[in-house]
């Protein structure tokens, strides 16, 4: 019998989530942030080489997506969720739902299909509502009668970013102050220290930070490198809202990030891989806000880091391209795993620093450059 294809095929439309190089057939397909970030980089690419097979493998994507939101109206505390990994994943990360929402908001800006926009309405309310129903964002949220997990973690600061992108998409700005600013005001109280150095894990019942060895010191290290684009939510707020403190505060980190910057350009001692990845794209934004070269240089000196982490051997087609990173023990070094989560803020960061297309994805800035959004008046 002939393998699964097009239609016939349940996975249709997601990505190799990672992929083993000592044993290339094994495949993980990408769960829904994972899909939402190739997705972007299918779009961006589509504008960079106007090759249309980019924009179609982003649409096949979005399609996907599309299975994994609940809308089902018989149990109001799920509808507008996103599920983790299949339309039968019984839980989600709420974080991971909103980068797939994202996805579908620059899915929307690009097509401009009316469905895209209102399921990214029905995963705000959502979010709103239910994920927030104790101030930050659940950790983990179960689509059963098993309470959410309200554990605080640092990366949901990276929300503020996506609220941002949809107000400056949709121009409705009903989620400003709830999603970007307090998000950002609170990622500066409890997440971002004043020397830059990011807390990853806060307990707000026992007002206590839950340090290495408690949970995975891995994942932990992972998240204050790779900040799951935090501080490029701080920076749009600063061009939104003109205050100095959240630019003070981008600019810290960008400075401890620096100084765990190795001489061969990687950050992190074990290496952080996506971090080679995200940090340019970081970076790169806030030397065309502040224009102070040293951002510039580090940003290029990682992105030089990040090529060495590429396979490029063409007789291995099923890894070929894609670039080395976690797997799944958040073991480094051995050139084991072509890893999505590098892999994908890759190819955008590359992008970013050809020149050609400077946005909008992770970015304040639209793709010539400029930042469109309407500053927010004192």
């Amino acid at each position: 019998m002939p393998p699964f294809v097009g239609d016939y095929d349940a996975n249709k439309g997601r990505f190799a989530g990672a992929v083993s190089a000592r044993e290339p057939n094994t495949i993980w397909r990408s769960e829904s942030w994972l899909t939402g970030v190739a997705t972007m980089g299918m779009l961006m690419t589509w504008h960079r080489t106007e090759d249309k097979k980019y924009l179609d493998a982003a649409l096949r994507a979005g399609e996907y997506l599309k299975t994994l939101q609940i809308l089902d109206r018989r149990e109001p505390r799920f509808f507008g969720a996103i599920r983790e990994h299949t339309p039968q994943s019984t839980w989600c990360y709420p974080r991971d739902g909103l980068t797939a929402a994202m996805a579908m908001l620059w899915l929307y800006e690009e097509t401009k299909e009316q469905e895209y926009l209102e399921r990214v309405k029905m995963f705000n309310k959502w979010f709103m509502e239910r994920a927030m129903k104790k101030g930050w964002p659940a950790w983990q949220y179960y689509f059963s009668d098993r309470a959410p997990d309200f554990l605080q973690g640092s990366f949901h600061g990276g929300d503020a970013q996506y609220f941002f992108d949809y107000y400056r998409v949709t121009g409705d700005g009903t989620c400003l102050e709830k999603g970007v600013r307090f998000i950002v005001d609170y990622a500066l109280e409890k997440f971002i220290m004043l020397d830059g150095r990011i807390k990853v894990i806060y307990d707000a019942e026992a007002e206590e930070y839950i340090e290495d060895g408690v949970t995975s010191e891995g994942m932990q290290k992972m998240h204050r490198h790779n900040d799951d684009f935090m501080t490029i939510g701080v920076l749009s707020a600063y061009l939104l809202y003109h205050e100095l403190r959240y630019l003070g505060r981008a600019e810290a980190y960008a400075r401890w990030l620096i100084s765990e910057q190795r001489l061969d350009g990687g950050f992190g001692n074990p290496d952080v891989p996506p971090a080679a990845a995200t940090v340019p794209n970081f970076l790169i934004d806030l030397y065309e806000v502040t224009k102070k070269p040293q951002y510039l240089q580090a940003a290029l000196k990682g992105a030089k880091y990040l090529l060495t982490q590429q396979e490029l051997n063409p007789e291995h087609k099923e890894i070929y391209g894609g670039f080395y990173g976690y797997d799944g023990k958040w073991n480094v070094g051995h050139h084991d795993v072509i890893n999505l989560r590098t892999s994908g803020y890759a190819l955008i960061a590359l992008l970013k620093l050809e020149g050609k297309e400077r946005g909008p994805y992770y970015s304040p800035f639209d793709r010539v450059g400029r930042f469109t959004a309407r500053p927010i008046e004192p």
